[in-house]
């Protein structure tokens, strides 16, 4: 984390990469504020591959 404002400043358009599980979609949002409190212009979101994604988490995830 100390060395974020470092990376920010030496790669401006970096992305910041977060891996989303079950257990994190209630954050997502904090996720996304953080990212900006930051300082980063871009997040991309990837599911977690090694988990089953059935209808109902990814209603859950849409909402």
């Amino acid at each position: 984390m100390k060395n974020i404002p470092y990376l920010l400043l030496r790669f401006p358009e970096i992305t910041m990469r977060a891996t989303v599980t079950k257990e994190s979609i209630p954050y997502l949002y904090d996720t996304v504020l953080m990212a900006d409190e930051l300082g980063f212009k871009h997040i991309f979101f990837c599911e977690n591959a090694y988990e089953d994604w059935d209808k109902e988490i990814e209603k859950e995830l849409e909402e």
